[in-house]
């Protein structure tokens, strides 16, 4: 008899030990691989025929971390990384499940301007680069636009802000903001400043750029050419008049030669003087082409002589 109910003792513990259904733990969102900054929630989930009131336990790589039905993260660090089980006062320990806690969902934007030398009218478009991670490819990224701290474009997928008439007024600071569609990670850009010209400005700094970047040592030479140039035509002008000056100074007072023989064959005292005059200048203008200095020295001499 005490037999019979020994062994009745064992089959009932054997079978009740093998009823005993292990937990499992489930994600929320179904994600074992989030990014920092996203939220997570963990669950126990047990089989409903065990009785309501029993004691949850969660392990993070073998230790103890928490006592209830669901374990939260609101914005995963990357220490949360890690191997977790749960287990109740009812069951046996879970199998392990890995989470994954990677450093960005995606890079930090930068916001930029295009042209970057802004002109009074110019179309100016800013543009929000950032970069998702490869474990994340197809996430909905949203991009919003601020100046000067007030947003001047709501979250949407457009990454660009256009500015199609630009004023010396939109001289501020600008920045981009970009968040997952969920709202769970939000990040913000550096800011940029737009310095908007006033028309002319440009063609005056794209002048001083270009007198900059020119060739060393040609404004030199065209210099030295154009000095050379002036002189050379200085003294060509010297020259010509210095001879003009010197025709006139020793032309002969007529050129024409008697128009008939007849002239000639009774001169009287009159036309002698003429010849004589005529004769002595045409000696002087061959003695000045042949020697002009000694010339103009004799010319000189017989002035002084008839002055005193």
């Amino acid at each position: 008899m005490i037999g019979s109910s020994l062994l009745m003792l064992v089959l009932l513990i054997v079978e009740n030990a093998g009823s005993v259904v292990s937990p499992v733990v489930t994600f929320n969102p179904d994600l074992n691989k989030i990014f920092t900054g996203q939220s997570l929630q963990m669950t126990c989930d047990v089989d409903s025929t065990l009785q309501e009131d029993i004691t949850y336990f969660w392990f993070k790589n073998d230790n103890w971390i928490h006592s209830e039905k669901t374990f939260s993260i609101a914005s995963a660090l990357s220490s949360d990384s890690g191997n977790y089980q749960c287990q109740t006062s009812a069951s046996d320990l879970s199998d392990s499940t890995r989470l994954e806690v990677y450093n960005e969902l995606f890079s930090l934007p930068t916001i930029t301007q295009s042209p970057q030398l802004v002109t009074e009218g110019d179309h100016v478009t800013l543009t929000c680069h950032t970069r998702l991670s490869p474990h994340r490819k197809t996430t909905v990224l949203q991009f919003a636009f601020y100046r000067e701290g007030q947003n001047i474009q709501e979250f949407s997928s457009a990454n660009t802000y256009e500015i199609p008439f630009v004023k010396l007024s939109d001289s501020r600071d600008y920045k981009c903001e970009v968040q997952t569609s969920d709202y769970r990670i939000k990040k913000a850009s550096t800011t940029t400043t737009i310095q908007v010209n006033r028309i002319g400005e440009r063609e005056l700094f794209n002048q001083s750029e270009t007198e900059v970047t020119s060739k060393p040592g040609t404004s030199h030479v065209i210099t030295a050419v154009a000095v050379t140039s002036l002189v050379l035509v200085l003294f060509l002008i010297i020259t010509a008049l210095m001879f003009l000056y010197r025709t006139k100074q020793f032309s002969l007072p007529g050129d024409n030669k008697p128009s008939s023989k007849a002239e000639f064959e009774e001169p009287n005292d009159e036309t002698e003087n003429i010849y004589t005059d005529l004769n002595t200048n045409t000696a002087r203008w061959q003695s000045f082409s042949q020697n002009p200095q000694e010339a103009m020295k004799d010319h000189v001499t017989e002035n002084h002589y008839i002055v005193c």
